[in-house]
């Protein structure tokens, strides 16, 4: 059964996991690769896009929100990784087409830095993670954000603060403490929003309790381009 085989991978993830978590350890153990290899075969699209992250993040969950933050990842197709990340970037599309926003997001991640023997592609990553974010996943929400924050030539996008914002309070309202940050800047110096002391105040209190919430300089939202 898909399922079973799946949610017994889900269960010895977080067993190691909290067993390991006071070391910062959250690799995917042999057993859960196992049983992923397993319900992804079976069609599992949950299983298959924990699968893909696991093989093209180089089975370590937190290298991949690291990677999120890092536009220098080296994917030299000479690397050990390399034939395991096509398997993983092969799931993760086809799981994305599936209409999976996780999967989607993380698609996006393979375009903007050439993984998996896939060619950098802005436009079609810009594609994917509009789709994720309007589907509510909070890294594409907020990574859209930077995009409409910061503009960008090659996607001829302009600077839009309004629409910057509109992203940035929906990541906030999900409790991403560098949403909370930037949207508290934005109130701050009244970009895309009215200048509001409180409502940046109160944002800022609300990130304070959010591990790795500061991303920004306190120069105004181009801080975080």
């Amino acid at each position: 059964d898909a399922d079973a085989c799946y949610q017994l991978a889900s269960y010895y993830f977080d067993k190691d996991h909290n067993n390991t978590y006071a070391q910062g350890s959250r690799t995917y153990t042999e057993e859960v690769m196992q049983w992923l290899r397993v319900a992804s075969q079976l069609n599992h699209l949950e299983a298959q896009v924990m699968l893909g992250t696991a093989l093209v993040f180089n089975n370590n969950t937190d290298h991949f929100y690291y990677n999120f933050y890092d536009d220098e990842i080296d994917s030299n197709n000479s690397s050990p990784f390399s034939q395991q990340e096509a398997e993983g970037v092969s799931l993760l599309k086809d799981a994305a087409e599936r209409g999976h926003a996780d999967a989607q997001f993380c698609y996006v991640l393979c375009l903007m830095q050439g993984r998996g023997n896939v060619e950098k592609d802005p436009h079609e990553a810009f594609h994917w993670m509009y789709s994720a974010a309007t589907q509510g996943q909070g890294e594409a929400e907020l990574y859209l954000s930077f995009i409409y924050g910061c503009g960008d030539d090659e996607l001829s996008i302009a600077v839009d603060y309004q629409k910057a914002v509109f992203w940035l309070r929906k990541a906030a309202d999900k409790g991403i403490g560098s949403a909370q940050v930037d949207l508290g800047q934005c109130y701050r110096l009244g970009q895309g929003v009215e200048q509001d002391h409180e409502k940046a105040v109160f944002l800022f209190r609300q990130a304070a309790n959010v591990s790795g919430a500061s991303n920004t300089t306190g120069e105004g939202y181009s801080a975080v381009c």
